[in-house]
């Protein structure tokens, strides 16, 4: 992972992650959770590949009584597997679709401008207000939105206007990425 020194040159850091596995179920309340990874046209394949590792590490974690959808997020959102706008239901996260998921990310191609603001909103209206169940959105990108609002008061303005409130994570990629907006969005 590139870092910005103080001096304007990239260092680099790894990180080791080891998968644990997953918990039993009945351990923790069932998760439903859409991972919106941007896709627009400033993603290049390393940031696709550093999307699809860290995708891949957190649906190990998951069990079948969770729910997943892992959408593409640039202008719009649409589906991963079908490439349809608003066909994005949470499943059931079990091993294929867990598996037929990934794969489809690694075959996504990337284009078009970034609506963060509509793609965020669009995917916590997927999340169902069911007791007993959480829900939550982990964002994936760069955190540069080109069209829609553009700055962190007009997104959470937005967001709070959703009718529940949006438990959003957030993973900076790239070293363009605004991390002060995305923070300011995580911590809403």
């Amino acid at each position: 992972l590139p870092i910005l020194s103080r001096r304007g040159e990239d260092d680099y850091v790894l990180l080791r992650a080891v998968p644990l596995p997953p918990p039993p179920p009945g351990q923790r309340a069932p998760l439903d959770l859409v991972i919106l990874c941007d896709l627009s046209a400033g993603t290049d394949a390393a940031h696709l590949a550093m999307a699809r590792t860290l995708s891949e590490a957190l649906l190990r974690h998951l069990n079948p009584e969770d729910r997943l959808a892992i959408l593409r997020a640039d202008l719009d959102l649409s589906s991963l597997t079908t490439g349809a706008r608003g066909e994005s239901a949470l499943q059931p996260a079990t091993p294929e679709r867990r598996e037929a998921l990934l794969a489809a990310l690694g075959r996504s191609e990337t284009g078009g401008a970034t609506d963060l603001g509509a793609s965020l909103t669009s995917a916590a209206a997927l999340l169902p207000a069911e007791p007993g169940r959480q829900g939550a959105v982990l964002y994936i990108g760069d955190a540069l939105p080109t069209v829609g609002e553009l700055d962190l008061g007009a997104l959470r303005e937005r967001l709070e206007r959703l009718p529940v409130p949006l438990r959003l994570y957030g993973v900076a990629v790239g070293a363009d990425a605004d991390l002060g907006l995305l923070a300011g969005l995580s911590q809403q």
